[in-house]
């Protein structure tokens, strides 16, 4: 068996993207409205240490074990005998708790893709109403809002299942056009 693996570069502009779309273009204006600017500042202080942390983890783990391969719940279901009810569990609570976690940050991410995206086509703010029942109003720019949500998630998805290579060089384009973006 082959072993797949991500190159430096890719992974880099994995970390990088997260920390520039996610970073600078959401965080900013949300931690602006709630704190002051001392509140701000200590709030990316932590969240990049808590990120460095989590790095410095990772990074040991798959010293320790480079054998393994896979998410974060190879490692929890080592932990456990090969094949005990504890080692599935285990592998299936990283799992559930990672994706619960990550849903959050899914819709977040989307949403703001698809708010900077109304900028440059107000259909999707429009307010023309396509269905009223009295109880619940449908409007042109919410189904279209949805659309573009749903074929940006599902797109991502699908061509991350075609392979993670793909999806990596789609990544290390897309942080390298918003590092360009930010030197322009």
């Amino acid at each position: 068996m082959t072993r797949h693996k991500l190159g430096f570069w890719i992974l880099t502009a994995l970390v990088v993207g997260n920390m520039v779309g996610s970073g600078i273009f959401m965080l900013p204006r949300s931690l602006s409205e709630a704190a002051s600017p001392a509140g701000v500042i200590l709030a990316w202080l932590a969240t990049g240490l808590g990120v460095l942390m989590l790095a410095l983890v990772f990074g040991s783990l798959a010293v320790r074990k480079p054998e393994l391969s896979g998410g974060p719940q190879i490692y929890a279901k080592e932990l456990f005998r090969e094949g005990s009810h504890g080692s599935r569990l285990a592998g299936f609570m990283s799992t559930w708790g990672y994706w619960v976690g990550n849903i959050a940050g899914f819709v977040a991410v989307i949403t703001t893709f698809a708010s900077y995206l109304s900028t440059f086509f107000p259909v999707l703010t429009s307010g023309k109403v396509w269905v009223d029942t009295g109880i619940f109003t449908l409007k042109a720019g919410n189904v279209l809002t949805f659309i573009v949500c749903s074929l940006l998630l599902w797109g991502t998805h699908a061509i991350c299942m075609k392979g993670m290579n793909g999806a990596g060089r789609l990544n290390f384009i897309a942080t390298a056009t918003k590092v360009v973006g930010f030197a322009l």
